[in-house]
């Protein structure tokens, strides 16, 4: 396998009991049908207990709960989700689902009702909502943007393999925190995975596994039309409204967004030139900004087919030389695209911080000091920008001024970093340790053996951790 996040489990224990959901359907339909939404919400939840996986009740639910929204429905109180209440997953999947149709705007019941998919193993409802979800998301995000909140859908998403959302949530959460490691190599796999999801990069989408045939469409927008809207999808109507006004920024950046969230090549490329003549029209750089992001987003699904044959072929010279040399294009064209942002907004430093990250990914050690020692002045970025210099300078074998910046780092840590706090450890042992070699101290090698003494007792599997540990008790004597 080459990704190994956690995925939503399938409960073997649970079997579909259609003929038993069918009636509570029928009588769902025939309450909606005389205006009693209410009820009939109930008993679509009471049918999807009996058959989750069957979207068309999915799909008549949905409907009523429009109705139901739109004639002034409020959210479900305690008394009403009680009728539901029972300790299966598959029951408490259709309690969640019927408390977010009663209160279709809220963040909290779209996430609490794609954890209990994950949960009950509905993958296949996963794929129905998760358009609906990341709509939701994206509209409560674009008045007050949450990193935890985009991390935990990108998390939910991937637990039910709905990747196109996953990938689109984890960039936003990115975007708040362009230092968060452990994201940007979440991205690089949820990039991958949607790509050979949907058959690899760069086929048509209408070839046999390739993209989709036809991009899922996402709801309209719920601080709009709400989901009691018109019936006319957001793209359509983005789309009307950028052609009656072009030079108009928010109708360049509604379309454009609509056209990305499909996850459709064809849709993808539309966006970048939407983005491309609005930059030449309107010269706003954030329209050029975002059609390099695209840029970006293209070349890396590109790499990660062809890293993905190469992982598959890992005795293929020639696939191996592919994949480094399309690596290095992909890292050229990121440097090419932060050096002209940092042109563009010379008071940003994160885009300083981007240029040295990828110049140090390279193996340009001294070519990035410069940039991440300009990145290191800004607050937010200084822990992630000392810790990459200390690696910069170990590389260059400037042990001391390592160690420096490896204390400098801890001593910005954020006291729920502990993971990214132990590898800081980690390396600042490494570069005392050449230190101590160097320069033949003692000391330094005291002090690496303290570190390794703390991270042995935090966590004894570790990296090389026990054999370090061996290997400073030697040194120490040697030294002294």
């Amino acid at each position: 396998m080459i990704f190994n996040w956690k995925k939503a489990e399938t409960q073997a224990a649970f079997v579909a009991q259609p003929d038993k959901a069918r009636p509570f359907l029928d009588r769902a339909r025939d309450v909606a049908d005389k205006g009693n939404a209410t009820y009939a919400l109930q008993l679509f939840a009471n049918a999807v207990r009996f058959d989750p996986a069957n979207i068309a009740i999915h799909d008549a639910f949905f409907e009523c709960a429009k109705v139901f929204f739109g004639a002034g429905g409020t959210p479900a109180k305690a008394a009403d989700l009680k009728q539901l209440e029972s300790s299966t997953p598959v029951d408490r999947f259709a309690q969640a689902e019927y408390a977010w149709m009663r209160d279709p705007n809220s963040v909290d019941r779209g996430l609490e009702l794609l954890e209990a998919a994950a949960k009950a193993g509905q993958v296949e409802f996963g794929g129905w909502f998760a358009p609906k979800a990341l709509n939701l998301v994206a509209t409560a995000m674009a008045k007050k943007p949450n990193k935890k909140v985009w991390k935990r859908a990108k998390d939910l998403f991937t637990e039910l393999q709905a990747w196109n959302e996953a990938f689109i949530a984890g960039e936003q959460a990115v975007k708040l925190d362009p230092t968060d490691t452990e994201l940007i190599n979440d991205l690089k796999q949820l990039t991958a995975a949607r790509a050979i999801q949907q058959g690899g990069y760069g086929e048509s989408p209408s070839a046999e596994g390739g993209f989709r045939k036809s991009a899922r469409e996402p709801e309209a927008a719920s601080s709009g039309a709400g989901p009691a809207g018109t019936g006319e999808s957001a793209l359509e109507m983005r789309r009307k409204a950028y052609q009656e006004n072009p030079l108009s920024s928010d109708n360049v950046q509604l379309y454009a967004q609509e056209l990305r969230k499909s996850g459709d090549p064809d849709q993808e490329k539309l966006a970048y030139q939407v983005y491309m003549q609005a930059w030449t029209a309107l010269k706003e750089y954030r329209f050029r900004q975002a059609a390099g992001e695209i840029k970006i987003a293209r070349a890396r699904r590109q790499l990660a087919a062809i890293e993905a044959k190469a992982v598959q072929n890992p005795a293929d010279a020639a696939a191996q030389a592919d994949a480094e040399k399309a690596r290095r294009a992909v890292l050229e064209l990121e440097i090419a695209e932060y050096k002209d942002r940092a042109a563009a907004y010379p008071t940003d430093r994160s885009f300083k911080y981007e240029i040295g990250r990828i110049m140090a990914e390279q193996g340009k050690a001294e070519e990035a000091m410069p940039y991440l020692q300009q990145a290191k002045e800004e607050p937010k970025l200084r822990m992630a920008a000392a810790h990459l210099l200390g690696r910069c300078f170990a590389a260059e074998k400037w042990f001391a001024e390592a160690v420096e910046e490896y204390k400098a780092a801890l001593s910005w840590v954020d006291p729920n970093q502990s993971e990214r706090e132990l590898e800081i450890r980690y390396e600042l042992m490494l570069a005392l340790i050449e230190l101590a070699r160097a320069e033949r101290s003692v000391q330094n090698a005291k002090d690496a053996a303290d570190i390794c003494s703390a991270i042995l007792r935090k966590d004894i599997g570790y990296r090389d951790i026990r054999s370090r540990r061996k290997e400073l008790d030697a040194l120490v004597k040697e030294l002294a």
